[in-house]
């Protein structure tokens, strides 16, 4: 049923007692579900009201349906599969499925109990989600938990709109994420200056080609991304006050214009050694960490190839 109002609603008004409509102007209302009767005193909160508009009515919401269970889970272990509906958690009634994943993530060490009706069959049981490890973009290793099975949740493709100023859009958009990487590199340099970042989060090739592999899987703009990200980090490693860098050429421009009278070649010979002595060591940290970040699969190829 489509309603149309031409011109705004100066109070709400009751459909059939089932909800409450007030429209603002063309194409923005709000729709509030009414209680059962004035007479009887039931709970006033929205999803009470949703509920009891849903008996009424014969509409069930598919919120709470099961659309898909991993094979092998610790719920499909318990019993829960495709078309169940699901009750309660831990003994509380479940009407959102996101603030249930996120009760289940929050008691992740826990085990949890599960209601659901299968065919109007109340059944059910207990599980505790796995724990799982996965190495970022750099290699560090991480543990999270999640709960992989999904509800039935409506999609409608996204719908592109047309942007007459797409040249203008592309360097606005280019030069945000130039300025958003360049502010994250730079903290990243200040934390480890600061001692609250290991070295060993610094990364040298062997990480930059395991970053362009996945990216390059993922798709172009996942590529092109990842190569933008490394060269706005050579970049600024470029531009450190190194000698035999950019950076440091410019910081005895610098000082060079401070003392009005140019640097003498003795202290540059030895500025250059000092700085090719920092890149040399700043680069075996790197291969050190890509190696190690890479042992275990070193060791598994050589016992392949000498097995």
């Amino acid at each position: 049923m489509a309603i149309a109002y031409l011109r705004p609603a100066l109070a709400p008004h009751a459909i059939d007692g089932l909800v409450e409509m007030a429209v603002y102007e063309p194409g923005v209302a709000t729709v509030t579900p009414l209680v059962r009767s004035k007479e009887v005193t039931a709970p006033t909160d929205a999803d009470s009201r949703a509920a009891d508009l849903f008996v009424r009515v014969g509409v069930e919401s598919s919120e709470m349906y099961v659309a898909f269970v991993p094979d092998g889970s610790s719920e499909w272990q318990a019993g829960l599969r495709e078309g169940d509906r699901i009750t309660t958690l831990d003994g509380r009634t479940q009407t959102l499925w996101t603030r249930m994943e996120d009760a289940i993530v929050a008691g992740a060490g826990e085990e949890h109990s599960l209601t659901w009706t299968r065919d109007g069959v109340p059944m059910g049981g207990r599980f505790q989600i796995r724990e799982e490890s996965w190495d970022d973009e750099i290699g560090q290793p991480h543990v999270t938990y999640v709960f992989r099975s999904d509800h039935w949740l409506p999609y409608a493709a996204d719908v592109f709109v047309p942007n007459p100023n797409r040249l203008s859009y592309a360097i606005g958009r280019g030069v945000e994420e130039t300025v958003s990487v360049v502010q994250f590199i730079g903290v990243g340099f200040l934390r480890i200056l600061q001692g609250r970042v290991s070295l060993s989060s610094v990364s040298g090739p062997i990480t930059m080609y395991d970053i362009a592999g996945q990216a390059g899987a993922k798709g172009t703009t996942y590529f092109v991304w990842a190569m933008a990200l490394i060269s706005v980090n050579l970049g600024l490693i470029n531009l450190l006050p190194i000698p035999v860098l950019d950076g440091g050429h410019l910081f005895f421009f610098l000082v060079e214009a401070v003392r009005r009278r140019p640097i003498s070649l003795r202290v540059r010979e030895v500025a250059s050694l000092v700085g090719m002595g920092l890149l040399v060591l700043l680069m075996l940290v790197a291969f050190k960490n890509d190696v190690e970040r890479k042992w275990d699969v070193i060791v598994a190829q050589v016992r392949e190839i000498f097995a």
